[in-house]
């Protein structure tokens, strides 16, 4: 990358000196810039998905947040941590401590997959946002993503505008 330059030649990095690197150095840097968007920007969504990780064999529970800065959508990775069985107070605990420095207020929907404990977790945390910022959040069912798509497919197919066959047309072959 940097060839002829003298430190760059006499530099290595080990397996174990990167993952340090990675996970003490930049982890927490680009999370802070990340936070710091959240607290400019006025909403956001927060998506989570839990799922068995092979390695360790325990529950991980993946937060991501959705945001709207310069005018685009954004998607970026916030956090993820190691759960063990979760019922819906134990994944509601996980959750706040994940997002425990990001402004309630902002929050407008909370999209995740859907299994029952996951609309008892939304039930819960509902009432915590209505008591802490006297709001509501946006329901639209468990993952706003396929419900709006499909609502979106539905409409474009049923109005016959040619909507559909437009979007279609301009997928990559």
């Amino acid at each position: 990358m940097f060839q002829g330059h003298p430190i760059a030649e006499t530099f290595s990095c080990g397996e174990t000196k990167c993952r340090y690197l990675c996970q003490c150095g930049l982890a927490p840097h680009f999370s802070s810039l990340l936070k710091s968007r959240i607290s400019k920007d006025s909403e956001y969504v927060l998506l989570f998905d839990e799922s068995v990780n092979k390695k360790p064999k325990n529950k991980q529970l993946d937060i991501h947040i959705r945001l709207c800065h310069h005018d685009q959508v954004h998607t970026r990775y916030l956090t993820s941590q190691f759960i063990g069985y979760a019922a819906a107070t134990d994944l509601l605990e996980h959750f706040n401590a994940s997002t425990s420095d990001l402004r309630r207020n902002g929050l407008l929907q909370v999209s995740r997959n859907g299994p029952s404990v996951n609309w008892s977790f939304y039930d819960k945390l509902e009432k915590e946002i209505k008591n802490e910022c006297d709001m509501g959040l946006l329901n639209i069912g468990s993952c706003g993503l396929h419900v709006i798509h499909g609502a979106f497919h539905t409409g474009a197919r049923e109005t016959d505008s040619g909507l559909d066959g437009l979007l279609q047309s301009i997928l990559p072959v």
